[in-house]
């Protein structure tokens, strides 16, 4: 059996958006489509290895990570300023305004999938 894969998230992001980029990539790496194809297939858990914390955001969003899609994409939009989320499939750009509160003055944070890069002293 193939050596499981360490999830690396962004640990900057707000706990929702965090425990969503968790999600995402733990998708990936399990090659599962779907939360609900990842729950339902127990030998897939063995492809990839959470932090203590990383589980700790999980299994506090359970009804954000329940929604989080691949194929086709269904991630979040968080707002920087008042922190009110939404589910998405496309990226509003950068800038792009909240329009998730009247009178907001915060941008849209997209949740990606792609793993975080390794600043220069991980990598050393």
């Amino acid at each position: 059996m193939a050596k499981p894969k360490l999830v690396r998230d962004n640990e900057e992001l707000p706990d929702v958006a965090r425990a969503a980029h968790i999600g995402l990539l733990t998708l990936k790496a399990t090659g599962c489509s779907t939360w609900k194809m990842l729950v339902e297939s127990p030998e897939t858990h063995a492809r990839v290895q959470l932090t203590a914390e990383q589980q700790q955001l999980i299994d506090e969003y359970p009804y954000v990570v329940q929604y989080l899609r691949l194929a086709p994409l269904s991630t979040l939009l968080i707002c920087t300023n008042c922190r009110r989320w939404v589910l998405a499939s496309k990226n509003p750009g950068k800038n792009a305004k909240c329009n998730l509160m009247i009178g907001c003055a915060g941008t849209l944070l997209y949740v990606s999938s792609m793993p975080a890069r390794l600043k220069a002293e991980d990598a050393e």
